[in-house]
């Protein structure tokens, strides 16, 4: 089910890709993945087929590639949780899929009309470097229309559900802030040890009128990971629940 190199007497592929949103004096940086399998929740049907997506990744230009494999840890409430990362010597694959997602990350530099082609098994979808900066978020069915499997394409760092910020508005990510940096459930996170605290240097809006009142709105997203993320910061004094006693 994992992501492997093809054998060495393969022929080698037409090209390769990248992608994060930011220029260089050949052009564009590009930091991005490509997720393909079954992207369905909460589903344990025992009859979904097995995509192959033996293939390679193709580019326009000839520019080089940096490729790595990535597996995510077979999940049966979806494809949350985060995967582990393989480089590979070229941008080429052999991969299965069965109820599991897999892909890979590109990393590269290109010109903005450079167009990519990733060719598989399964199928061959074709998208280009502006479609990464401008949209940052591509899905292309795969299969039935009720089968749940599909092709992501997707920028780093881009979150395509969140909406952009407007004037007035601060927003702080996890690489914005000085704490310890970890990816899990395939999020980048900033991990606030129990009992710390986290200064955000935000410059709020104030009236000009003494008498009227401003309204400031502080909205923070967090979740409670498990001790092994933050072994390190644990406090000794944790401890096991003491059991129950008997009735």
């Amino acid at each position: 089910m994992n992501l492997q190199r093809n054998h060495p007497n393969s022929p080698p592929p037409n090209g390769t890709l990248t992608a994060r949103a930011a220029h260089s004096s050949t052009g564009l940086k590009l930091d991005f993945r490509i997720d393909w399998g079954y992207q369905m929740l909460y589903s344990r049907r025992q009859y979904h087929p097995i995509y192959r997506w033996d293939g390679h990744l193709e580019c326009s230009e000839n520019v080089p590639l940096r490729v790595s494999a990535l597996d995510y840890p077979p999940s049966w409430w979806g494809p949350c949780l985060s995967p582990t990362e393989t480089p590979l010597d070229k941008p080429e694959w052999q991969c299965a899929t069965r109820r599991k997602v897999a892909g890979i990350r590109v990393r590269t530099e290109c010109g903005e009309n450079a167009g990519f082609k990733l060719v598989t098994l399964s199928g061959s979808f074709a998208f280009s470097a502006k479609d990464i900066v401008e949209k940052g978020h591509l899905v292309f069915p795969v299969g039935p229309k009720f089968g749940f499997c599909t092709v992501t394409v997707c920028r780093t760092g881009h979150l395509w559900f969140r909406p952009a910020p407007v004037p007035g508005q601060n927003v702080f990510d996890a690489a914005d802030l000085p704490l310890k940096q970890v990816h899990s459930h395939r999020m980048a996170l900033a991990v606030l040890p129990p009992g710390a605290a986290v200064e955000l240097p935000v410059r709020l809006p104030m009236s000009e009128s003494r008498e009227s009142l401003t309204e400031c709105l502080l909205h923070v997203q967090a979740m409670i990971l498990d001790p092994v993320v933050f072994r390190n910061f644990r406090p000794r004094s944790i401890r096991k629940r003491a059991p129950n006693p008997p009735t």
